[in-house]
């Protein structure tokens, strides 16, 4: 088999994890990877690949293309004790190629300890935009438990903000059948997390059939889900105020700088300026901003 270069559109956090090596070929397996041809029935999924769900549609596609093309870029696995592969990178191309009869398939060969590869398994993932919301919030939650990261540590080794992480895991804590919509692609993040804005049951329940009945914007959900929190009434109000685009973007830009949730509110000159915070952390890094001083 003819050697291949590696491509390196993954990203920084895949390129941290793996720093460019030699690929070898050949039977005596020289250097810290190699490729090779292997029975594909001596390969097995990673059981920490945070992908759950796989197209049935995008996977005959690429059945089709392999059977025309072949498999143009290697799988890469792991070998560990028992002598089973792990797949680290390349389920879909295995699950394709299982579908129509193939009997070997290339792989690089690479050594990594499990945390590694459970990291990478997630990279991967992330970076190819493989990964819906809920699975990626799973992921990061498995990875803080049995590492022992903190959320800033967990972000700089996968190359996120922290604040994306924080907001990520909020998901974990919608109600069943908001995760469920989720996952059917009905809600995105961003209305999720404007639905667990509100602690009302109720009103998440008229957020979420609202949303998904108006087709309202993430900005709009949000803004319903302010005035619906602010609104002790059991009947919240039907529609969200019109948005300035000024004071938008001046909540864009404190939400860029501080990287929390604001909304600005006005009327007629008059309004307020709300702003979310997660953690301590958050609330210290706000203040220092404000204040231009340590508390």
């Amino acid at each position: 088999m003819e050697e291949k270069k590696q491509q390196r559109g993954l990203g920084r956090g895949m390129a941290a994890l793996l720093p460019e090596t030699p690929v070898y070929t050949g039977e005596d397996k020289p250097g810290r990877e190699y490729v090779l041809l292997l029975d594909i029935t001596s390969i097995k999924p990673n059981p920490h690949q945070p992908r759950q769900h796989f197209d049935v549609e995008k996977l005959s596609e690429l059945a089709a293309s392999i059977k025309e093309h072949g498999i143009l870029q290697p799988l890469i696995v792991t070998e560990p004790a028992g002598g089973c592969y792990t797949i680290i990178a390349g389920e879909r191309r295995w699950r394709a190629a299982q579908s129509i009869g193939l009997v070997q398939i290339p792989c690089i060969m690479r050594t990594m300890a499990q945390q590694q590869l459970q990291e990478l398994s997630l990279i991967e993932n992330i970076q190819r935009e493989n990964l819906q919301p809920l699975e990626e919030a799973q992921a990061y939650r498995d990875l803080l438990d049995q590492y022992n990261y903190t959320q800033e540590a967990l972000a700089a080794r996968l190359g996120k903000s922290r604040p994306h992480i924080a907001n990520t895991l909020r998901l974990l804590t919608l109600a069943p059948q908001f995760k469920e919509l989720l996952q059917q692609g009905k809600l995105s993040a961003g209305h999720a997390r404007a639905i667990l804005a509100l602690t009302d049951e109720r009103k998440q329940a008229r957020l979420a059939e609202q949303i998904i009945k108006e087709g309202l914007s993430v900005r709009q959900a949000e803004l319903l889900a302010q005035l619906w929190q602010e609104n002790k009434a059991e009947a919240p109000p039907k529609k969200p105020p019109a948005a300035d685009p000024l004071y938008m973007d001046i909540a864009r830009r404190l939400k860029e700088k501080w990287g929390v949730k604001v909304a600005v509110l006005d009327k007629k000159g008059r309004g307020k300026i709300i702003i979310d915070y997660y953690s301590e952390d958050d609330l210290q890094r706000i203040l220092d901003s404000l204040l231009e001083e340590e508390w």
